[in-house]
């Protein structure tokens, strides 16, 4: 190999990296909107950084904005403290709600109710879909944080996931290709895997519906992130 093509190899590895770092950073971005939202959360809100962190992520994507930039924009400046009230109505009226939750952020409900409640109820952590998850958790080597004890199909959960075997993949490149290529397919392959068993079900649908019924300008962003990370990912839905 000539140095021209030594420098190609090492700039297509390096484009690789730049965007497999930029997937596990959007899925991990939008996993802490799918939880209480934290003072960090407000105050990165409050000033730009996640907006910023949003407009570079879709950009080392080629993904549209879709509007998504300037509704996250909106908050830049604002009260933190104002803005963490907000934002914590808003989640509760949206996914936490005791009795009549907008969205469910379970991938079993969320199917349930939107293919017409037909059917059994699912009960959370021994559905289907969360025994699935889990299956595929514990295969990548990982169980729940007992800090954080929750279904396996929660939709911030595998966000985390799929960060998860990014992250992992990058760590395998980092070492280079030679004898790492039985553990680079074996992530690939798990990472299709949990694509196509979850996240191509729901991902599409659920930020659909977010960006119709949140009335927050963070979730109506969150919701066309939703659908932005689905391109990014190369999915389609099932």
């Amino acid at each position: 190999m000539d140095i021209d093509e030594t420098q190609d190899s090492l700039g297509e590895g390096l484009g690789e990296v730049g965007r497999l770092a930029s997937q596990a950073d959007l899925a991990q971005i939008l996993a802490l909107f799918f939880r209480r939202p934290s003072t960090e959360l407000a105050a990165g809100l409050a000033e730009g950084t996640v907006a910023l962190d949003i407009s570079q992520i879709l950009a080392e994507l080629a993904l549209d904005d879709t509007g998504a930039h300037g509704l996250l924009g909106t908050m830049r400046g604002g009260g933190p403290e104002a803005l963490l009230k907000a934002l914590r109505v808003e989640y509760t009226r949206l996914f936490a709600h005791p009795e009549h939750p907008v969205l469910r952020i379970y991938e079993a409900l969320f199917l349930y109710e939107l293919r017409g409640r037909k059917g059994e109820r699912p009960v959370l952590f021994v559905n289907p879909a969360a025994l699935d998850a889990e299956r595929l958790y514990r295969q990548a080597g990982l169980t729940q944080n007992s800090d954080f004890n929750e279904s396996g199909d929660h939709f911030g959960v595998q966000l985390d996931f799929a960060a998860f075997l990014l992250r992992q993949r990058i760590e395998l490149l980092s070492k280079g290709q030679e004898g790492q290529e039985g553990h680079l397919a074996g992530n690939a392959a798990l990472f299709d895997e949990f694509k196509a068993r979850h996240l191509s079900k729901w991902l599409q649908p659920l930020g659909d519906m977010l960006v119709a019924s949140a009335q927050h300008p963070a979730y109506q962003a969150v919701g066309h992130l939703c659908c932005a990370l689905q391109e990014g990912y190369g999915l389609t839905g099932a």
